[in-house]
C-alpha cells in the first residue's frame, strides 16, 4: 500500500524578545572645582522627558536637606510654535556667574516638579578666585 508523506504544519514560535531596559538618568557636572565667579555647567542624560524636570543644587551634607535647595533649573525648551514647553532628555544646563559661597556642594537631578530624585548627588567645590601671584614688598 502506497504510503503518504505527513503534511508540514506550519509552526508558529512567538519568541518575546525582553524589552531593553532604559538607562538610568544620570547627572554630572564638568569639574569638580569651581572658582566663585565660575559658571556651573550641568550635565543630565536619559531624562523622563517631563516638561519640569529639574536640576538642584543644595549645600553637601551627608543627609540631603531639601529644604537647603540653592538654585534650581528646570529642563525644558521652548517650543516657540504654541508657546509651550516640552522635557528635554540630554543636555547641559549653566548656572551662569554661580554666585555660590566658597563650600561643598551636591547637584541634584529631579522628576517632574517633584523632589523625587532621579539622580545624584554630582559633588563640587566653590573656591575662592583670588590666589597671590607674587610675594608682598617689603
Amino acid at each position: 500500500s502506497p504510503s503518504t508523506l505527513p503534511t508540514a504544519t506550519p509552526s508558529v514560535t512567538s519568541s518575546t524578545k525582553p524589552s531593553a531596559t532604559p538607562p538610568d538618568p544620570l547627572v554630572t557636572v564638568d569639574k569638580t572645582i569651581y572658582t566663585f565667579d565660575d559658571d556651573i555647567r550641568i550635565s543630565y542624560a536619559n531624562a523622563p522627558g517631563n516638561a519640569k524636570d529639574w536640576i538642584g543644587i543644595f549645600p553637601a551634607s551627608p543627609a540631603l536637606d531639601l529644604n537647603n535647595l540653592i538654585a534650581y533649573q528646570y529642563l525644558f525648551q521652548r517650543i516657540e510654535d504654541d508657546d509651550s514647553d516640552e522635557g528635554v532628555e540630554d543636555g547641559t544646563i549653566v548656572f551662569y556667574n554661580n554666585g555660590l559661597e566658597i563650600g561643598d556642594y551636591e547637584a541634584y537631578f529631579f522628576e517632574n516638579n517633584v523632589y523625587d530624585i532621579l539622580a545624584g548627588p554630582a559633588l563640587f567645590s566653590v573656591v575662592n578666585n583670588t590666589s597671590p601671584t607674587s610675594a608682598p614688598f617689603s
